[in-house]
């Protein structure tokens, strides 16, 4: 879901790949788990349609269900973190204004730019207690062998 931009793996260089590979099977499973809720939610949406159609009393059932799928497919960055941090409105706009995107609180992840979700991502991989080490162009000013050795090693 959220992790299709940036990652950062605090282990050891030489557990990068494993590492790399657990957390793309945590994915797969994640984003099948989501797609069977959410095809468990259209179906339940439809069958619902077929009642309501015949029977006034099922019309508000298929309007609520309407507005629960839409509120499952659609999420803000402040819902993100009640749900995975249960961070209230106060502390969770105050972690969002230190990566200045508490403009962004009630936006969806998926409206963001690039950068935006970038920061919003290394957000999460602090609330969850991990120590990152971020290199901005860490190759500049390096010489071509001293730049292959770091690429490697990273």
């Amino acid at each position: 879901m959220y992790g299709n931009t940036t990652w950062t793996h605090g282990g050891k260089f030489s557990t990068w790949h494993g590492a790399r590979t657990a957390r793309n099977e945590r994915f797969a499973e994640m984003l099948l788990r989501w797609e069977e809720e959410h095809d468990r939610l259209v179906n339940l949406v439809k069958t619902l349609q077929a009642q309501a159609a015949i029977s006034a009393d099922m019309a508000s059932k298929y309007r609520a269900m309407q507005t629960r799928l839409r509120k499952f497919e659609e999420k803000t960055l402040l819902e993100l973190l009640w749900e995975f941090h249960s961070l209230q409105l106060g502390p969770a706009k105050s972690a969002l204004r230190r990566y200045e995107i508490d403009q962004q609180a009630e936006q969806e992840f998926t409206s963001l730019s690039g950068g935006q979700q970038a920061r919003f991502q290394i957000l999460l991989l602090e609330l969850a207690g991990d120590t990152s080490l971020l290199l901005d162009e860490p190759t500049d000013n390096l010489d071509l062998a001293s730049a292959e050795s770091l690429e490697q090693a990273i």
